[in-house]
């Protein structure tokens, strides 16, 4: 939860009340791209919060930011996540 009792998630689909515009998968993975990117947490930690081991997260921050290259909505998403936190 966020400091004004928004989930993550919410943040995400905020403007998409029609559908997701990402699979679930692209959507945790811009997740733990963004904590990842801060630096506050190893792979391990962030891994425990996600259910994932730190291999699987090492692959997901690898494969989403292949994807942030030439995907402008998710570019969009993440510029979008980073908008709502001061870190």
């Amino acid at each position: 939860m966020t400091p004004n009792g928004f989930s993550l998630y919410h943040l995400m689909s905020r403007g998409n009340e029609g559908g997701n515009i990402f699979f679930e998968k692209d959507t945790r993975d811009l997740l733990l791209y963004y904590i990842w990117r801060t630096g506050r947490m190893t792979n391990a930690q962030i891994g425990l919060e996600f259910g994932l081991s730190y291999s699987a997260v090492s692959h997901s921050v690898k494969s989403i930011k292949a994807k942030l290259k030439n995907d402008q909505k998710l570019k969009a998403l993440f510029y979008k996540l980073n908008s709502q936190f001061k870190l």
